[in-house]
């Protein structure tokens, strides 16, 4: 979590931002990563039945990756709720959709959905950037270009489910 990954929890979306602009040493990205792993075993145990929409498997690579390397208590409770909790939309997208210009979640999102980022060109490589000139360069705008691109990301992925399921719910 070298910088911020949020996920839709509910469907009134609520953007939780776990960022630090700075450069992070491993301790550093180990507590922002716990930091994020005990919000969401709060909110599992506010929400028990709760579904994380995601959108391809970064966040949970990275969950298991800390866990497994730091053997935190949080980071494992969080890689244990995966299972039961997580819903990788990507998957589903995949399996039932084919997309002559791919899969990634600003095609899908955007020509399926019918949902606009408020940048003119949202993209991760773009994110990267801002990131880093918020960073490097202390660049407010870049922090709140990030902050927002980020935002949308995760109102695209809630766009998305609800577009989802009423194209399944029209099939059936």
């Amino acid at each position: 979590y070298r910088r911020q990954r949020q996920m839709c929890i509910r469907d009134r979306p609520e953007y939780v931002p776990f960022v630090r602009f700075e450069h992070l040493g491993d301790d550093a990205e180990l507590a922002l990563a716990v930091e994020f792993a005990d919000w969401l075993q709060d909110m599992v145990k506010r929400y028990p039945g709760m579904r994380v929409y995601h959108y391809s498997d970064y966040e949970v690579v990275h969950i298991r990756r800390l866990a497994q390397r730091s053997h935190h208590p949080s980071l494992l409770a969080a890689l244990a709720l995966v299972g039961d909790h997580f819903v990788d939309l990507y998957q589903y997208v995949k399996e039932n959709f084919v997309g002559v210009d791919g899969l990634g979640l600003k095609v899908v999102a955007t020509r399926g959905a019918g949902f606009s980022w408020r940048d003119d060109d949202p993209g991760g490589l773009q994110s990267q950037t801002w990131f880093a000139n918020a960073v490097d360069d202390h660049d407010e705008a870049s922090r709140v270009r990030v902050l927002e691109y980020n935002e949308d990301d995760v109102r695209a992925t809630l766009q998305l489910r609800h577009w989802l399921a009423r194209l399944d719910s029209d099939e059936s």
